[in-house]
């Protein structure tokens, strides 16, 4: 009795865990706006293109490095707001986004805007303000 339950349990668990690909399966481009005022306060906005590269595969989520301090932070797609987590790993502040629409098939796309603010980016010296871009 006690083998047949354990096999369901073990198959349910199979069949809910969404399977794994490699960062290869797609490729991603960035387009990023910087707006500094003059508290030296940035308002970042960041479209991300995904493009899928398989005809088998998909993103269901995606892994953003944000500075400590941004604030405001809000996502979008073509279709409304993206769903997002905050957290922390290894010491780096992260937003989790969900993708709504996932790129099914072969060359398939989606953006997301992230948005958000920050001071992290800016600096003041004796000769002015400087403003570090991160790569």
């Amino acid at each position: 009795m006690k083998l047949p339950l354990l096999l369901a349990v073990f198959s349910a668990i199979m069949w809910c865990t969404p399977p794994a690909y490699a960062a290869s399966d797609f490729s991603l481009a960035f387009d990023v706006t910087y707006n500094v005022n003059e508290d030296a306060e940035a308002f970042v906005i960041k479209h991300i293109y995904f493009t899928n590269l398989t005809t088998n595969a998909y993103p269901t989520a995606y892994y953003l490095d944000i500075p400590d301090d941004a604030t405001d932070i809000s996502a979008f797609d073509r279709t409304g707001k993206v769903p997002f987590d905050l957290l922390v790993q290894d010491g780096i502040r992260k937003v989790r986004l969900t993708l709504n629409n996932i790129p099914l098939g072969l060359n398939s796309e989606t953006e997301i805007t992230v948005t958000y603010r920050t001071k992290s980016i800016t600096a003041t010296s004796k000769s002015g303000r400087v403003i570090t871009i991160p790569i």
